[in-house]
């Protein structure tokens, strides 16, 4: 989704379905964050970055500019991720053009959780949903551009 598109909850969906993998596990989520990594140092983002599988942190770097709260982001807007299998954005998205308290409707906290853009779902054709991708650092649209861009990247190299 390029910075022009409209962003709605139908565009999101539609993302999150164009990147889906075959197959995904370790291996795969280091050159997913390796990528990340590279993409990151060579547009001198200030942020982090965190990949995890079924809850199980396979890859993290805190790239120069970064902050100890962009882990505390990465946490909240993880949790959004495993509690609805969608990515943050969309969460925010859904609940804005339906008029609903987010947090509330899910019986959540603020404290732990964190609508706002950078939590993508990991899913593959095989298991469905299996892990979050995870940024944090820039604002929350950026943020969710950049885990996409590297979803895109990756997919090339992993499919």
């Amino acid at each position: 989704m390029e910075l022009g598109r409209k962003i709605d909850s139908h565009n999101l969906l539609e993302q999150e379905k164009s990147s889906v993998f075959y197959n995904f596990g370790v291996e795969e989520s280091l050159i997913l964050g390796e990528c990340a990594r590279n993409l990151g140092i060579s547009k001198g983002l200030p942020i982090a970055i965190e990949i995890s599988i079924y809850n199980w942190v396979t890859f993290h770097i805190s790239l120069p500019g970064s902050t100890k709260d962009n882990n505390l982001w990465i946490f909240r807007k993880s949790n959004v991720v495993y509690l609805k299998h969608h990515s943050t954005l969309y969460e925010q998205t859904v609940s804005k053009e339906e008029g609903f308290n987010w947090f509330q409707v899910n019986k959540v906290s603020k404290d732990d959780h964190a609508i706002e853009g950078g939590g993508i779902p990991i899913i593959t054709s095989k298991a469905g949903f299996i892990g979050a991708l995870v940024v944090s650092g820039l604002s929350q649209i950026e943020d969710h551009l950049f885990g996409v861009e590297v979803l895109s990247k990756s997919k090339m190299i992993l499919n």
